[in-house]
């Protein structure tokens, strides 16, 4: 009987120490997964374009591995899960903003063309004018 009960609280302890380990773990994966988007931020021009919240997810990054090493992987998941999500804000606020500029240009070139076409339009006519009281003449 001794025997089943000290196994029983081998297993209890040993299934606390997976799942602490587990946690570090998954505080670890988040941590790594918040880098990598910042990165991915940063190549779509976040950092320039969506300055405060590249920094912002920069800093949660940091706070969030500092959190680690004191050994708080509550926490540390916590955060890293706000830098992660905060990096990935400002990428999709950076391309919002890249296509918003993009379709501010082509808005612009259509003005151009449909300027130039009119211009064209006028020319024709006045050559057209000009054809005829040739040819009249």
């Amino acid at each position: 009987m001794t025997r089943i009960i000290l196994s029983i609280i081998c297993l209890c302890v040993a299934l606390v120490i997976v799942a602490c380990g587990g946690v570090n773990k998954l505080a670890a994966n988040i941590i790594y997964d918040a880098r990598t988007q910042i990165a991915t931020a940063e190549k779509v021009g976040a950092k320039q374009t969506t300055l405060n919240e590249f920094r912002d997810a920069e800093n949660l990054l940091a706070e969030a591995e500092a959190v680690l090493d004191k050994g708080d992987d509550d926490e540390a998941y916590r955060i890293g899960m706000k830098a992660y999500l905060m990096a990935r804000y400002a990428e999709v606020l950076a391309a919002k903003k890249r296509a918003e500029w993009n379709a501010n240009v082509a808005e612009s070139e259509l003005k151009e063309a449909q300027q130039a076409e009119e211009k064209a339009r006028i020319d024709r006519g006045q050559a057209e004018e000009e054809l005829n009281a040739l040819e009249g003449d």
